[in-house]
């Protein structure tokens, strides 16, 4: 029967070894000597034929080739924003969008960026290796190249200085690549202008008999004409004002039409609601408070004018001035300021006057400019028969004409009478009780000036475009006897995609911050000899190399070995060191890293990767005594920046 001995507790066969007799000392295989740690021997060994340092050879091209592409990925970005910039977001929708695109790209760069670091790590790592590091940088370099949470404790630590950084920078550049290249670019409006001509049905000049027919002298023997009729029913009826054959889409234009030159005056009138007991007792104290009016005037040099007149109480009390204000309308020919919306018409300024230029409160400035006068008479006072100003004036005294007055009734109190709509819609009051209110003293009254005129400008311009629907009834646009070619432009809001320089700039610094820092990790790749992982075997075949076992873990020390037994030493000091924190076996990777720096300040053991007695590549334990610092003369600034950081963390 087999000795028990020659099993272990799983069953497997131990295969007994003998101590090895060869010297613990390794060859330094570095191109260039970084860090010194042990001298090479007599006896050993040369570097195998496998390793084979040199800048073509070991080229990392499964690395570099991950990093270039993942930095063209964000020059492709850099071409997206601009190549859609000033761009209708049409002709970019869908799959085209911009911020598609650039998600596709950050996505595989920032893949890339992942690929490229990890080969970096993996240089890093061997590279101080050959070159020789703390033994606690095993789990350093590990931790910090796996993730934040490691590089930050790394750097809390002072290990794995620059692999901690780049693994920092590269999950800032990793996090924040997509986020600010999309902010790069958005969505803005702007307006557009089309020039062009356009024919519009408007008639110009309008004849002053065409509002209606007379058969007497009163306003009452008036009967509307039907064009008159369908304009007044229209403006009642605030329809659109359409135009047919007239298409543009969201325009300008200005119209030559019928309109009214506007002049007005305003005065005072006293007025004391205080009379005497006897005004009282004879029911004569009362006064007019409000009063609109519209009537002609026709013995103007322009012929015919219509007269609009507003008395009203302004403020409240019982005395005071009422305001008085004569504004008297020209029929005139003016150029309008008008919106075309595929064939609707409609006025630019709500009001007929220009509210931004207002400097004379009662002669306000005109939006629409004048063109000529148009003199129309009243010729019922001669030859009785119809006109235009007589229709003006029926309809407007039917809609405006509006009396309020007041009077003491004695014992009965304040009474009001009120006729027409305008005084019961312009008048006011400061709170709900006052309206209720009969006492004339909490009377007052808005000014209906401003929207009388609107009315008349209004139905002015909608007689212009019923006449010239009258004149071209039955004929084709082409063939239209009434209209005017006149200038539009159209102005159109476009959605288009813009390009934030600011941001774009800031997005690319932050997206080349991870591949930059992570190429700075590449440096030294020409001193390694051989393609390498950080697979746990390979580790493990570097550690535990043929024949190692019992040199690296005996404690007797009367073995006969040929060469210097100081490596031998330094490994069966580690190997006491990570069994004294991991006695049950259940110790981290960072309990071992710590437990062995705080245990050797300022002399941990150092690893090295070379060849050892046997001509065999190792990573063997060889000196006790820490990583000397680089002298300022031994190399560049760059190589000496790079080893401090990576191997001196």
């Amino acid at each position: 029967m087999e000795s028990p001995d020659k099993y272990d507790a799983a069953g497997y066969t131990i295969q007994q070894q003998q101590p090895s007799n060869h010297s613990a000392s390794l060859k330094n295989i570095a191109k260039t000597a970084t860090n010194e740690v042990s001298k090479d021997c007599d006896d050993v060994k040369p570097s195998p034929s496998s390793w084979k340092p040199g800048a073509l050879r070991q080229f990392p091209v499964y690395g570099i080739l991950p990093l270039l592409l993942s930095i063209a990925c964000t020059g492709i970005a850099i071409l997206i924003v601009r190549l859609s910039h000033h761009k209708d977001i049409d002709s970019w929708s869908g799959r085209k969008a911009p911020q598609v695109l650039l998600s596709y790209t950050t996505t595989v760069a920032n893949s890339l960026l992942g690929m490229a670091f990890a080969e970096a790590a993996v240089i890093t790592f061997w590279r101080g290796a050959v070159g020789g590091m703390p033994v606690s940088n095993l789990h350093y370099v590990w931790a910090s190249s796996g993730s934040v949470v490691g590089a930050l404790t790394s750097l809390w630590r002072r290990r794995a200085v620059g692999v901690s950084l780049v693994s920092i920078l590269v999950a800032i550049s990793t996090l924040l690549r997509g986020p600010l290249m999309q902010r790069a670019t958005f969505v803005e409006l702007v307006d557009s202008e089309e020039r062009d001509t356009i024919k519009i049905p408007v008639m110009a000049n309008m004849s002053d008999e065409w509002g209606g027919m007379l058969s007497g002298h009163a306003l009452t023997d008036l009967r509307f004409s039907p064009g008159f009729a369908d304009a007044i029913a229209q403006y009642q009826a605030q329809s659109p004002m359409s135009l047919l054959g007239a298409d543009c889409n969201n325009c300008s234009v200005n119209v030559v039409a019928f309109g009214f030159q506007v002049n007005c005056t305003a005065t005072n009138i006293p007025y004391n609601l205080t009379g005497s007991v006897e005004a009282i007792m004879n029911g004569t104290l009362g006064a007019t408070v409000f009063n609109s009016k519209i009537s002609t005037v026709n013995e103007s040099p322009r012929g015919s004018l219509l007269n609009i007149s507003v008395v009203r109480k302004v403020n409240v009390g019982y005395e005071g001035n009422l305001e008085h204000r004569v504004c008297l309308l020209a029929p005139s020919l003016l150029n309008y300021s008008m919106l075309l919306d595929d064939n609707l018409l409609s006025f630019q300024s709500e009001n007929w006057f220009d509210a931004k230029a207002v400097e004379d409160p009662v002669n306000l400035p005109p939006v629409d400019s004048f063109v000529a006068p148009i003199n129309m008479t009243v010729p019922y006072i001669t030859t009785g028969f119809g006109s235009t100003i007589p229709a003006l004036h029926a309809i407007g005294s039917l809609l405006f004409d509006s009396t309020s007055n007041v009077s003491h009734g004695g014992s009965v109190g304040w009474t009001t009478s009120n006729s027409g709509l305008l005084s019961n819609l312009y008048y006011t009051a400061d709170t709900p009780a006052a309206r209720r209110s009969s006492d004339p003293k909490d009377y007052s009254f808005d000014d209906p000036m401003v929207d009388i005129i609107n009315a008349y400008r209004d139905i002015a311009f909608r007689m212009s475009l019923q006449a010239a629907t009258e004149e071209n009834e039955g004929l084709s646009d082409k063939d239209a006897k009434v209209s005017q070619e006149v200038g539009s432009i159209s102005h159109q809001s476009m959605a288009r995609y813009a390009m934030d320089r600011a941001a774009l700039a800031v997005a690319v610094v932050i997206s080349l911050v991870g591949p930059v820092a992570t190429l700075m990790l590449f440096w030294g790749w020409w001193k390694l000899g051989r393609r390498f992982t950080m697979s746990p075997l390979e580790m493990i075949n570097a550690v535990l190399a043929p024949g190692e076992e019992e040199e690296l873990f005996d404690d007797d020390d009367d073995h006969d070995h040929d060469g210097d037994e100081s490596g031998n030493r330094n490994q069966r000091e580690v190997a006491r060191l990570l069994a004294e924190c991991n006695q049950k076996g259940d110790a981290s990777g960072a309990d071992l890293a710590n437990h062995v720096r705080q245990t050797k300040k300022g002399e941990e053991p150092v690893l090295k990767y070379g060849v050892d007695g046997r001509g065999k590549l190792s990573l063997k334990v060889v000196g006790g005594g820490g990583v000397r610092r680089r002298r300022q003369k031994e190399g560049g600034f760059v190589s000496g920046l790079v080893d401090v950081l990576v191997n001196e963390g």
